[in-house]
């Protein structure tokens, strides 16, 4: 189900780098986020799991076209939360690389 989520070779140049604190999911009116990607997660091993979580999600909108019956409302929460997560992941990433000193010679 899963294919390759290898790094490039130049993604080296960043191997230091780590996630953020990313709150998300606002659980109550007052907008308080109720979940967050943790901050000093390699980003290697966030974005692998991003990439789970985008597999998931994909193989669950898959089935909502599927004949018979389907809990369509069930399928659409399910995605929904994991996009919200992997974007999450991917945007705590991103801010992590963005906190990394440029590169030595560039």
């Amino acid at each position: 189900m899963k294919d390759s989520c290898t790094p490039p070779a130049h993604a080296a140049t960043y191997s230091t780098a780590a996630t953020t604190l990313i709150p998300f999911h606002t659980s109550n009116p007052a907008g308080q986020p109720l979940f967050a990607v943790l901050p000093g997660v390699p980003l290697a091993d966030a974005l692998d799991n991003a990439y789970n979580l985008l597999d998931v999600a994909q193989g669950l909108t898959l089935r909502l076209s599927e004949p018979g019956p389907v809990d369509n409302e069930q399928l659409g929460h399910a995605c929904t939360y994991l996009v919200a997560m992997a974007k999450a992941t991917l945007r705590s990433c991103i801010e992590g690389v963005a906190q990394q000193p440029p590169p030595v010679g560039r």
